[in-house]
């Protein structure tokens, strides 16, 4: 497996329509169809990151109540980190599964998931965090 060094170029994403950005290693692929993009390393990958854009009328009060509603699973821990929530599952097909949902200053709201196999389930954190941590208004 190719590990991504902070060191490593990244490359840039633009969603016209809601108007955010995001950064991603040179070694993985954006996809987007119908206001839903794909991110993964089509050689060496473990996963794939998909974020699913929303645009609401309305801003959301509270994003980690908002989270836990839409996942509708008691067992999920969910937790607010400030500009988005976030929570993570194991589910009974040994499936890793990782959640976030941000709202932007414009509201767009993006639901984002990654899912990989229970043993494949930190190897690409440090990728997914970082694209992640990266979303921000154009």
């Amino acid at each position: 497996m190719i590990l991504i060094k902070r060191t490593d170029p990244l490359r840039t994403y633009n969603h016209q329509k809601g108007n955010f950005k995001l950064n991603y290693p040179k070694n993985y692929e954006v996809q987007e169809e119908d206001n839903v993009l794909t991110i993964y390393n089509p050689v060496n990958g473990l996963g794939a990151l998909q974020l699913s854009v929303y645009f609401p009328t309305d801003s959301l009060e509270n994003l980690k109540e908002e989270l836990k509603e839409h996942l509708d699973n008691e067992y999920i821990e969910v937790e607010d980190i400030g500009s988005y929530a976030y929570g993570n599952f194991l589910d009974s097909d040994n499936i890793f599964w990782r959640y976030w949902l941000h709202q932007l200053e414009n509201n767009t709201l993006i639901f984002s998931t990654y899912s990989c196999e229970r043993m494949d389930r930190s190897k690409e954190d440090e990728e997914i965090d970082r694209i992640i941590k990266s979303i921000a208004l154009n």
